[in-house]
């Protein structure tokens, strides 16, 4: 079975470095042009959050709404990362070189993807705004910054042949894992709850969550109790 994947694999790779420099481009573009047309078509929902609310006359949740956010723009990452990864590896160069136009258009998939997860980030902050910090809502935020830094080292990479994208990327996202280890997201988020809520930013704080944090909440648990 792994000899047929590997050569069904090897086989792919050939039949894809074959087709021309132009080839790659004209489907490029198709991709970048149903883009430009589903953001216009999409412009309300999209970039409402930025403006700290949910779009006009939506039913969804806040939940909902930054929920679907972020596996939206999740399916974008990964679509246009493989759409820039086959098209770099396997498109017709000229002299190591990507043409104009196929480094214009990854370009664009690049912005497009930043733009995406800046709807993303938006959301989140607008449901963290609603209901507080937990877990979960700091793991998306983190990882929103992850896939901004990984996108604009992308970017570079197009640019700049020699450029080191992968140690930067990766070096970002350890510094993010290690300080989220130093500050004890548990602690952070008891403390954040608490005082948006007594500070009137928070209209509820979910004494069961702090209750369950253990130790970490037990200095903002004694503060709200007073």
């Amino acid at each position: 079975m792994k000899k047929r994947v590997i050569s069904f694999l090897i086989l792919f790779s050939m039949l894809i470095s074959m087709i021309p420099s132009n080839v790659f481009a004209g489907f490029l573009g198709v991709i970048s042009l149903v883009y430009v047309i589903y953001l216009l078509s999409q412009l309300a929902y999209f970039f409402s959050a930025f403006t700290g609310k949910l779009p006009d006359g939506s039913e969804i949740t806040v939940a909902q709404y930054a929920r679907r956010g972020f596996f939206e723009m999740a399916a974008v990452a990964v679509i246009n990362l493989g759409i820039i990864g086959v098209t770099v590896l396997f498109s017709k160069r000229n002299g190591n070189e990507l043409s104009r136009m196929i480094k214009g258009f990854d370009l664009f998939l690049c912005t497009f993807t930043l733009l995406i997860v800046a709807t993303s980030i938006s959301k989140i902050l607008l449901y963290i705004a609603e209901w507080g910090l937990t877990q979960k809502r700091i793991y998306v935020f983190v990882a929103d910054l992850i896939l901004v830094v990984a996108f604009a080292m992308v970017i570079v990479r197009l640019f700049k042949k020699n450029f080191p994208y992968m140690k930067v990327i990766l070096a970002f996202a350890c510094s993010m894992i290690t300080l989220m280890s130093l500050i004890g997201t548990d602690s952070f988020i008891a403390n954040y709850n608490v005082e948006m809520y007594l500070s009137g930013n928070l209209r509820t704080v979910d004494v069961n969550q702090l209750e369950n944090m253990g130790l970490p909440a037990l200095k903002p648990l004694h503060k709200l109790s007073q």
